[in-house]
């Protein structure tokens, strides 16, 4: 061997490498070949644990000349520092040589012991991320869970800077949504971990024991792990080991995945497998979105500048080196398997004699593959054969095939052959002859065969559920939507659309399922309608064969129909319905409800709560019956929910005990009901109103949700206490101790009022009988009209609750308050004729009643009885507008309305906003209010109310053709603004143009001049006029101030702070002036 001479002295080639096996085996592949070939004495090492500290050891160490399998990534930014370094130091620079055959891959990786025993049992794999999303397939128990790792000081906390830093939260919650993995403590944000040690995905937070463990260190991929784990729903945990010797060992002992890289040794016994997502997005990764698969990283050789003039034969072989990934794998496997034999004596007999001594499996593996691959070194040498059978003179190639002198495989030793080669992956070594003796070709591999090492003699078939690619370099698994059944094939059978598979590699039609939002109907559309055999249970529960226009039915509205979903595992009986989760069928979502016997007959909700979903006659807790809509025996409704009944409710005392207290609420209320019209301006009638308000309010808010079905679980639980509020019958639960069945329910509510109306009649009847507590009639009536005034709207909607629809997903309409109560059923018939009757009576009679009172109350005001009758209508309103409470009560009615005589969400609220609206907007105007304070509050009130209708269509789901109705709605709006525009131009011109206008005006001036100047006379006595104001409405009052303030300064020219006055003061005018 000779040393490469260099400035006057002699030195070994030197060689440094990151100390890891691949980048070992490439160097002293390398070393062999130049020690061999060449000639020239080689040294390895001194090595370093990374790229970068390897390129400085090149730099810096004078004996060092070569540094191989450099990660790029990890060089890409530091040797963009080292032009000015190599400028000033022309001694110690290094070239980039090559990019290595092969390239460098990391990410996570998954055992054989994991997804074998899966793919026995299921038929899926793991290897490919969609069949780790647990929407599709329960895998967890196929992992150890958390609890096997017992010592929770072998990893690092979650809180490290390299995992929770601001920047990685915000990035992980932008690009995820999963606001719900971070929170604060003590104003520092942190990851909901287990233990502090384990990071958990949103798909087993809740359940960490069935979360996947994936073991990393250094924090190797820790976050792109997190992101994908998040976005594709895999429920995985993740830790970061503090000792490297952990990292590697625990994979080995439990079943977890890991973070591993190839070309490397770590896993290489143990089989591991990269899970495979989307292809790689540089766009992604620059922005920190790691959802992607990762992008191969060039593996680099640099070379001492020098080198190319010292030793160029070196330089050159260094660059026309070629080992590919087939290449290294199989000597990673030699050093696998030499190292399990422990004796490698008859491997390295086979090397180069003289290094036995000290040889070891790295050194053994490398010297076999350089003997394998002797012809490539010796171009001048025929290809290798051997002979196999002496009797019969055959030959068979040793994996070496003829080559042009520019590398090309050729087929025949004339003209072109030139040479001899390893045949490359995609083609196998075989014998050849001729007149000039015994050679080698490399042919390509037969369709339906491939091999992907390379220097092999023959192809293997690809089996089922594979095809071979072109190249010939490898067998493919068929992709989702494909099949397989046969070997050495060159691809694969499509399923029939819209049919997919739910994983690779499928060998037969059999996995061919329906994609998600569609399921398989058991009449086979391709077999005339035919009931498959594997339908076994009663016929009536499929799709009618009549129905089926396509393999694949789309799912039903409200229905979740999962990958794979298949009429033939509906369950055949209720018992069977806990059993049948574990396969795909059409199953309800949250908010519908299903009976197992009609698995497709779809009943909407009225809230999230009573419908959990997720298998066929499942409702909450309590409830029962279609649509979960009804209470079982023992419950009580209250706001929509069913609530258990207490010992306490089932006693009958509980019912009545507040009958027998009606009469003193009554007597209560007759005695504070007894002021006449001179202390109607008391506080305590403000407040009075403001109560009266608060419960009109709270019905409004009550009717308005009950309205619009399944609407967000915030709102409805926020406002969860409207409905008891409003609903006074739901407070004494009727059902624990009285009436349970809907039909007497229902009929106890209708005529509640009529009933509270008989318990007056008899209170007032007894009482006429004791003298202490005699009552006046027309009072007592007052008080009754007060109790139906106030409760008017809840009145209302119970009266029409019957017509009160919604309509399901199946074409039927269920009651709103009772969703078990079909519209045209039996039940729902026999209420028409009640419900009918009670709106007659309790809404439209007591309008017209109240209606007529109004009209007559300016002529009949100041007979007593009558203001004692009716004083429940008009004491909380001033005297010009008495009437206004016929417009809350009118409100009330439009409000009840709503779902009677509109059927689209997107018309009951336009409806809804219409009425709010104009009660608004004539309450804002008139001020009808006698207190300021409820004036105030009425507006107030109104207002939230309308905002809450306007947040209606981001709260709400609305139908696309919807649209059109609030379009029409918009334009109507748009032309009643352009016409009051319009007809205010008109009356100003009409006002300033006709003459008749200005005599109307001045006869009306006169008139009430006129009016004003007899009651001056009489209006001279202050504390006369202090009496009269007492008994006068807050607001007019206010009105009463402005005159007086108004005709101070322009009559008596008094100088009032703040007002504009047009007039110069008068130099007579006693002070102030």
């Amino acid at each position: 061997m000779s040393p490469c001479a260099q400035d006057g002295y002699t030195l070994p080639i030197g060689f440094t490498n990151p100390n890891w096996e691949s980048a070992i085996l490439y160097n002293t592949v390398a070393s062999i070949l130049i020690e061999e070939i060449i000639g020239f004495n080689t040294k390895l090492g001194p090595f370093s644990s990374s790229s970068t500290g390897t390129f400085d050891i090149a730099a810096d160490d004078p004996t060092v000349h070569v540094a191989q399998e450099l990660w790029d990534y990890a060089l890409t930014a530091y040797v963009a520092s080292y032009p000015c370094f190599n400028a000033a130091n022309p001694d110690k620079a290094l070239d980039r040589v090559k990019a290595l055959d092969y390239a460098g891959t990391d990410g996570m990786y998954i055992f054989p012991k994991t997804y074998e025993p899966y793919y026995a049992d299921t038929g899926k794999s793991l290897e490919f991320y969609k069949d780790l999303n647990v929407s599709w397939g329960s895998y967890q128990s196929y992992f150890s869970d958390m609890s096997v790792f017992t010592n929770p000081s072998a990893f690092d906390d979650c809180s490290h800077p390299s995992a929770a830093s601001d920047g990685i939260m915000d990035d992980y919650i932008r690009f995820t949504g999963d606001v719900d993995a971070i929170v604060t403590v003590n104003g520092q944000r942190k990851w909901i971990c287990y233990q502090e040690k384990w990071w958990m995905s949103p798909a087993c937070r809740d359940a960490p024991m069935t979360c996947a463990p994936m073991i990393t260190n250094s924090f190797w991929s820790y976050n792109p792990s997190r992101q994908k784990a998040a976005v594709y729903n895999i429920a995985m945990s993740i830790a970061n080991t503090v000792a490297y010797g952990d990292y590697t060992s625990m994979p080995k002992q439990h079943r977890t995945f890991s973070y591993w890289w190839s070309p490397d040794i770590t896993f290489k016994a143990d089989g591991a497998v990269k899970v495979i997502f989307l292809p790689y997005r540089e766009d992604e990764y620059q922005i920190g979105k790691f959802i992607t698969d990762v992008n191969d990283v060039p593996l680099l050789s640099y070379a001492h500048k020098q080198l190319g003039t010292a030793a160029p034969a070196v330089l050159s072989m260094l660059g026309e080196m070629a080992i590919y990934k087939p290449d290294v794998d199989w000597l990673l496997e030699e050093v696998v398997f030499g190292r399990s034999q422990g004796d490698l004596h008859m491997i390295i007999v086979l090397c180069v004699i003289g290094r036995l001594g000290d040889a070891d499996a790295q050194y053994a593996a490398a010297c076999q593959w350089v003997k394998d691959n002797e012809a490539c070194t010796r171009p001048d040498m025929a290809c290798p054969v051997e002979t196999v059978d002496s009797n019969r003179d055959g030959m068979q190639a040793n994996g070496y095939g003829m080559v042009s002198e520019f590398g090309e495989f050729v087929s025949t030793r004339l003209p072109d052959a030139a040479g001899c080669a390893l045949c490359v992956p995609g083609r196998f070594a075989d014998a050849y002859s001729d007149n000039d003796g015994n050679s080698a070709i490399c042919n390509t591999c037969p369709q339906g065969a491939a091999q992907d090492r390379g220097a092999q003699t023959a192809c293997e078939q690809c089996e089922a559920g594979t095809y071979s690619l072109p190249t010939g370099t490898r067998c493919a698994r068929c992709g989702r939507g494909t099949y397989q059944r046969n070997v050495s094939q060159t691809s694969c059978l499509s399923c029939l659309e819209p049919q997919t598979t739910s994983t690779v590699g499928s060998t037969s039609q059999e996995a061919c399922v329906c994609p998600a939002g569609t399921f398989r109907p058991c009449h086979d559309f391709d077999n005339d309608g035919a009931i498959r055999p594997e339908c076994q249970c009663d016929r009536s529960l499929y799709v009618p064969a009549s129905s089926i226009g396509q393999r694949c039915l789309p799912c039903p509205e409200g229905m979740e129909c999962p990958e794979g979903s298949d009429e033939q595992f509906f369950p055949c009986s209720e018992e069977e319905i806990l059993n049948s989760t574990a396969f795909s069928y059409p199953v309800p979502q949250e908010g519908y409800f299903v009976e197992w016997n009609e698995p497709l007959w779809v009943f909407k909700c009225v809230d999230l709560d009573s419908c959990p979903g997720g298998m066929a006659s499942h409702c909450g807790e309590g409830l029962q019956g279609a649509a979960c809509g009804a209470c079982a025996a023992g419950f009580y409704k209250q706001a929509g929910t069913c609530y258990k009944c207490g010992d306490m409710e089932k006693h009958p005392l509980f019912l009545i005990i507040p009958l027998l207290l009606s009469p003193v609420a009554i007597l209560v209320l007759y005695k504070v009901s007894q002021d006449d019209v001179g202390k109607w301006g008391k506080t305590t009638q403000g407040f009075g109103g403001i109560g009266y308000l608060l419960l009109v309010y709270v019905q409004s808010i009550s009717v308005i949700l009950a309205v619009f079905p399944t609407v967000p679980a915030m709102l409805s639980s926020g406002l969860s206490w409207s409905g008891a509020s409003a609903e006074i019958t739901s407070l004494f639960r009727i059902e624990c101790a009285g009436p349970s069945n809907f039909t007497e329910n229902f009929l106890f509510n209708l005529f509640l009022p009529e009933i509270v109306g008989v318990i007056f009649f008899l209170t007032w009847l007894i009482a006429r009988f004791i003298p202490k507590i005699r009552m006046d009639g027309d009072i007592v009536l007052g008080c009754f009209g007060g109790i139906l005034k106030t409760f008017f709207v809840t009145v209302a909607s119970k009266c029409f609750s019957l017509f009160q629809c919604y309509s399901h997903p199946n074409g039927m309409r269920s009651m709103r308050s009772s969703p078990e109560v079909l519209e045209h059923s039996d039940v729902w018939l026999s209420m028409v004729g009640f419900s009918a009757f009670a709106i007659l009576l309790n809404c439209l009679t007591l309008l017209v009643v109240f209606g007529w009172a109004m009209w007559v109350a300016p002529a009949r005001f100041h007979i007593v009885s009558f203001r004692r009758r009716w004083k429940f209508m008009i004491q909380k309103m001033r005297p010009s507008v008495h009437w206004w409470m016929m417009v809350i009560l009118i409100k009330g009615l439009w409000l009840a309305l709503t779902s009677v005589l509109w059927n689209t969400t997107m018309a009951q609220s336009l409806w809804i906003c219409a009425g709010l609206l104009a009660y608004f907007t004539g309450s804002y105007v008139l001020l009808p209010w006698r207190s300021v304070f409820v004036a105030m509050l009425d507006i107030g009130t109104h207002v939230s109310i309308l905002l809450l209708c306007l947040l209606l269509p981001f709260l709400l789901t609305f139908k696309p053709e919807e649209s059109d109705v609030a379009s029409m709605f918009f334009l109507i709006l748009a032309g009643l603004s352009f016409l009051a525009v319009t007809t205010s131009i008109l009356w100003i011109l009409y006002k300033a143009v006709w003459p008749g206008y200005k005599r109307r005006r001045e006869k009306s001036l006169n008139f009430y001049a006129k009016r004003m100047a007899e009651v001056f006379p009489y209006a001279t006595d202050p504390r006369m006029l202090a009496d009269l104001m007492s008994e006068i409405p807050a607001l007019d009052i206010v009105n009463l101030k402005y005159v007086a303030t108004m005709m101070s300064a322009e009559i008596l020219d008094n100088r009032v702070p703040g007002r504009l006055v047009w007039q110069e003061a008068s130099p007579t005018c006693r002070p102030p002036c």
